[in-house]
């Protein structure tokens, strides 16, 4: 692929770095309309992307990051009628959060939230609880690795690894590849969005 105010060409690095970065800003997108947008939200499910797990967090409201993690999505406390929802809160606002009689959480008033801290989930109030947890998995790396023959050009050698997107965002990814590669193919990468119903240009 050619590549603006270079030689013209890529490294299989650099090659397979566009890639994930295209990869990743893809699915950043779909992660941002998961929501609100019932074709993305049967996509993702549909293709595997979307993980819910029951959780009984610590005595201390500690839960563990998976491994595959990559995008939180609203964290549920199972409670009969409805599924109480839990708030993210932003590490700096933690004490005056737990010591304020309105902004607190308390399980009593179905008030829950959680913040990250030193690789795990915190949930507030700290206590041991039923939760549903609910996750984008991390995308494996792409690799497109090719080993050429220098006599004959043939391909000896393709240890590769697939790009785990849905067939049908195949005309996407390579509209932003182009995009990445500094082609005017905007327009056709926001069509292809269009066809999901997502303006990205307002995500």
């Amino acid at each position: 692929m050619l590549k603006s105010g270079t030689s013209g060409y890529q490294s299989s690095d650099e090659f397979n770095s566009d890639m994930y970065s295209t990869f990743l800003d893809i699915l950043n997108t779909l992660c941002n309309n998961y929501e609100k947008n019932g074709n993305v939200t049967d996509l993702m499910n549909k293709e595997g992307l979307i993980v819910s797990l029951p959780i009984t967090t610590e005595i201390d409201g500690t839960f563990e990051f998976n491994e595959d993690h990559y995008r939180t999505f609203p964290i549920m406390v199972p409670s009969s009628p409805i599924n109480i929802p839990v708030r993210k809160i932003n590490t700096n606002s933690v004490g005056m959060s737990e010591t304020s009689p309105i902004r607190g959480f308390d399980a009593s008033k179905k008030r829950y939230g959680y913040y990250l801290t030193n690789g795990k989930f915190q949930l507030l109030p700290r206590a041991e609880t039923d939760i549903i947890f609910t996750y984008c998995i991390r995308p494996e790396i792409p690799v497109l690795v090719l080993t050429v023959d220098d006599d004959d050009y043939e391909v000896v050698d393709a240890a590769t690894t697939d790009i785990k997107l849905p067939e049908n965002l195949f005309n996407l990814f390579c509209y932003e590849m182009m995009v990445r590669a500094g082609q005017e193919m905007k327009e056709q990468a926001s069509q292809q969005y269009a066809l999901m119903g997502i303006n990205k240009e307002k995500v």
